[in-house]
């Protein structure tokens, strides 16, 4: 990791945040470029103002990145920015991506879908099973469910999609090596071995009223969709909203009891035109992803639809819906890798299987 030197120090330097950051990155290439550089007009020109620019042409002090650095590779933390093709791809086309993105865990493929579930923290027993029957579904479809590990809604989400073997992320407002609520620890963990937990913030950063709305802006914008499940008025989920459609990007809500406060928030956005959610297959629907289910449901075997070798069905009938390592692939069919790493890859490309991080596999 010792090429994020740059990435770091910039990040670093008092009075550049992550819009100069992202604009001197874009304009010069890359961080190291802009260490290196020594035109004043330049750096005008990308609109650096001139405290800035004084900063980034005499600050060459690379002691703070390298004690950052040291401490995130001990705590096993990568870092991602744009040029990374692990960064996710909806998050770069959105009005204020993250400069950085520090990871525990694995960042799900930027081909899978991702949904933000969002809601108030205290929840209904009706929020609480209609989150977790919307995310089971969405989890077993193969879909990411992103959420900010808050008490409520947001926990449910996650412990739903693990639950089903599915993938998550979880977007603190605090420090990556900080475990925000207090008590979720376990969850915490459980997510980062589903999925990871991610931050714009460096390690040491507290929690803050004022970094839970930059926050939200990237859980909306790393997503295609957001759902609120359950939510008042004056909720804190409406930011996230707003930054949803910031980014173009959908959003819907479950209705709620019309007398119940913890659901006037979603039906007033309902009112609004979100689109009314009542299971995970609506949002399947919109999504245009039914075909992920279809197979789940369908009464004849793939292998009546799709012409599969005889191998090839030997390894289709070890698939779920439940992601599954390759290792256990090759251990059961008590093939070499090679033979199975090929099976594999014809299966893709029949679309009937779907590579998932961390070399597992689930049915489509």
């Amino acid at each position: 990791m010792s090429d994020r030197i740059y990435d770091l120090w910039l990040s670093q330097l008092n009075g550049v945040g992550y819009m100069k950051f992202n604009a001197l990155v874009g304009a010069f290439g890359d961080a190291e470029s802009v260490f290196n550089t020594t035109s004043v007009e330049y750096l005008r020109e990308v609109g650096i103002g001139d405290k800035a620019v004084h900063t980034i042409l005499h600050n060459h002090d690379l002691t703070i990145a390298e004690n950052l650095l040291a401490r995130l590779t001990k705590l096993s933390v990568k870092v991602y920015t744009q040029n990374d093709d692990e960064y996710p791809e909806p998050l770069k086309h959105t009005p204020y991506p993250p400069s950085i993105l520090y990871v525990l865990g694995e960042m799900p493929n930027n081909t899978l879908t991702k949904i933000s579930v969002i809601g108030t923290r205290s929840c209904s027993q009706y929020g609480v099973k209609i989150t977790s029957d919307i995310c089971k579904g969405l989890a077993q479809s193969g879909v990411v469910i992103v959420s900010g590990m808050a008490r409520g809604i947001d926990s449910v989400a996650h412990d739903a999609a693990i639950s089903e073997g599915g993938l998550t992320i979880a977007v603190m407002g605090c420090g990556i090596d900080i475990c925000y609520p207090k008590g979720a620890e376990r969850l915490r963990e459980r997510i980062i071995s589903h999925g990871c937990v991610i931050s714009e913030y460096p390690p040491g950063v507290f929690p803050q009223r004022g970094l839970f709305p930059e926050r939200n802006r990237i859980i909306a914008g790393l997503s295609h969709a957001t759902l609120v499940t359950e939510a008042a008025l004056n909720s804190g989920t409406m930011i996230t909203v707003a930054s949803a459609l910031d980014c173009g990007r959908d959003v819907m809500a479950v209705p709620g009891n019309i007398t119940s406060p913890l659901s006037a928030g979603a039906n007033e956005l309902i009112k609004q035109g979100a689109q009314l959610v009542t299971s995970y297959e609506d949002i399947l629907h919109t999504l245009k992803l039914t075909g992920r289910r279809s197979i789940l449901s369908a009464s004849t075997s793939s292998d009546q639809v799709i012409d599969l070798a005889p191998e090839e069905k030997l390894v289709y009938d070890m698939l779920d819906f439940v992601p599954i390592h390759l290792d256990e692939i090759i251990e059961k069919t008590l093939s070499d890798a090679q033979t199975v790493h090929y099976i594999m890859t014809m299966l893709e490309l029949k679309g009937v299987a779907q590579r998932m991080s961390g070399q597992r596999y689930v049915k489509i």
